[in-house]
């Protein structure tokens, strides 16, 4: 024989020897028993290398009782091979089967269990929910679910904010938490400043902590939005104070007379509101609200849409707005450009920063429909206000003197 061909043939045996091995290998890993699948390797090996030959030699004999044994011999081999193989191959067939309902046969990931101490909590036992809570703490320290149900039992079932504040300060300054827990850790800490204790100064402090861990975030601008707008604690004492509410007394020709001065309710003028929103947005700058509102007033109402314009721009132009938001304000300022200057070009102009900002999206699909939707032409001036005289503001009244 060739030497070629005998290196060919010793090759094709080790790599059949090496495959061979990485599966037995495999296997013997992967074996919940892996003596047990050990021996039964053995076992057969010594049943086909013991009764194999025998059962050859046997079979080519010419003389029927020898034959006869053969025949014997290879069932005795065979049914030895089932006794051994045959609960595994069973066990095989069986896991193939069950992966379909289980999903595999990986153990799940160990996670806290929190059913049992919320049921405590529902039956009005805080104390013994807190001893389960600290059980699963002990086997996962950092467990953000756990922690918050601690500082939540300690606010609202216990009243104890300073005990409450320290299992949220925990998550909020655990850098492994993502951002979003720790915001909602802050915020709800908050929350029950306000709710349980009506303590502002308290809930602010918190509020002021959010752009402090979390700075240029989304979450530091929902802080902001809720410091401008948080109540005093006067205002959060209201509900639970009684009131007198006196009623006046009712005049039966109110809607058949003029109002008087002393009767008409007072409201604000576009001057003052603006002038109130100015003050606002110099506290708290990253009052959005009030930036809107103050929009609404120099464009409709003051009639200064370089003004109007000026405040959407900022708020366009601010960090971390959702993508709906700043669409409606580019949407304002396209109608204040109808509305105020008759400029459909601004207004296009304004209408399609949408699309470019939000490229294939519905955003942008409506701003392409409102663009297609603009006049062609300058949109002429509304009419000027009449006043209405004493006879047209009380048509039957008047009428009735006459008679």
């Amino acid at each position: 024989m060739p030497w070629y061909k005998v290196a060919l043939s010793l090759l094709m045996l080790v790599v059949s020897l090496g495959v061979l091995g990485c599966l037995f290998w495999r296997a013997l890993r992967r074996s919940p028993e892996p003596l047990g699948l050990l021996s039964k390797w053995v076992i057969t090996s010594v049943l086909l290398i013991g009764a194999l030959p025998l059962v050859g030699e046997s079979a080519s004999s010419h003389h029927p009782f020898v034959r006869v044994f053969a025949v014997a011999l290879a069932l005795l081999l065979g049914l030895g091979l089932a006794l051994v193989w045959t609960p595994a191959i069973v066990n095989l067939v069986g896991d193939w089967i069950g992966v379909l309902y289980t999903g595999g046969r990986e153990e799940p990931l160990a996670e806290p269990v929190y059913s049992h101490a919320r049921a405590r909590r529902a039956q009005g036992q805080p104390e013994e929910a807190l001893r389960l809570i600290r059980a699963e703490l002990e086997k996962f320290p950092h467990d953000f679910t756990g922690h918050m149900l601690m500082a939540e039992i300690y606010a609202l079932d216990l009243a104890d904010l300073q005990a409450a504040e320290t299992w949220a300060m925990k998550m909020a300054h655990h850098p492994q938490q993502p951002p979003s827990a720790r915001a909602f850790a802050l915020f709800s800490l908050a929350d029950w400043y306000l709710s349980v204790q009506k303590n502002h100064d308290d809930a602010r402090r918190v509020l002021e902590l959010v752009p402090e861990l979390l700075p240029n975030t989304e979450y530091a601008l929902q802080a902001a939005q809720r410091l401008a707008h948080l109540q005093p604690a006067s205002v959060l004492l209201e509900p639970e104070q009684r009131r007198v509410i006196k009623v006046p007394h009712a005049r039966r020709d109110l809607g058949l007379r003029p109002l008087r001065p002393e009767e008409r309710i007072p409201s604000k003028s576009p001057e003052e509101e603006a002038e109130e929103l100015v003050r606002q947005l110099e506290q708290h700058p990253l009052d959005l609200a009030a930036r809107e509102r103050l929009a609404q007033v120099y464009g409709l109402e003051l009639g200064r849409l370089d003004l109007a314009v000026g405040q959407l721009e900022q708020l366009v132009n601010c960090p971390h707005v959702p993508p709906k938001q700043v669409a409606h304000w580019l949407q304002m300022m396209a109608d204040f450009h109808l509305r105020l200057a008759h400029d459909t070009a601004a207004a296009q102009a304004a209408l399609r920063r949408i699309i470019e900002l939000y490229p294939d999206s519905a955003l942008a699909r409506q701003a392409e429909e409102a663009i297609v939707r603009l006049p062609t032409h300058a949109v002429p001036a509304a009419p000027a206000t009449i006043r209405l005289g004493q006879y047209e503001r009380y048509p039957r009244l008047n009428r009735a003197k006459t008679r």
